[in-house]
């Protein structure tokens, strides 16, 4: 548990040189709109990490039935971390191999530390999908079965 947070802070300190790549930090009025549209068949609650007035947050949960979209967040970055879970079964999730600590159940709102190394009491630790959108506006992120 300890590496994986010491992980998650680590990214957030190269994420600005990973952006700078992608054309540099973002300019006054660059947004970024993270949506999130469930074709899954199942019902499903959604968590996003995102920067926003250059602090980065974790936030969850959105309840997104089948067939609807939601939009969760609004970033000043173009990289963001999105995981969700079907309601009910936390077995049966969607996600990527970036580890990081949330509440279950929400919802919560967090500001990130990257100093912290550990899950706090009452914490559990999933795995996020790490996105970097192309350009500002909006990015959906679609659960499919």
């Amino acid at each position: 548990m300890r590496l994986a947070v010491m992980a998650f802070a680590l990214a957030l300190l190269a994420a600005p040189a990973a952006l700078a790549q992608k054309g540099g930090a973002s300019s006054a009025g660059d947004q970024l709109t993270i949506r999130v549209c469930n074709q899954s068949g199942r019902n499903a609650f959604s968590a996003v990490i995102y920067r926003s007035g250059g602090t980065w947050r974790s936030e969850g949960w959105w309840r997104v039935d089948n067939g609807a979209c939601l939009d969760l967040a609004v970033s000043d970055n173009l990289r963001f971390y999105v995981f969700a879970e079907e309601v009910g079964n936390t077995e049966y999730y969607w996600g990527g191999s970036f580890e990081h600590c949330i509440w279950r159940p929400g919802p919560y709102n967090d500001v990130i530390d990257p100093n912290t190394t550990v899950c706090r009491d009452g914490q559990v630790s999933v795995m996020f999908a790490e996105w970097v959108a192309d350009q500002y506006g909006t990015f959906t992120w679609t659960l499919e079965p």
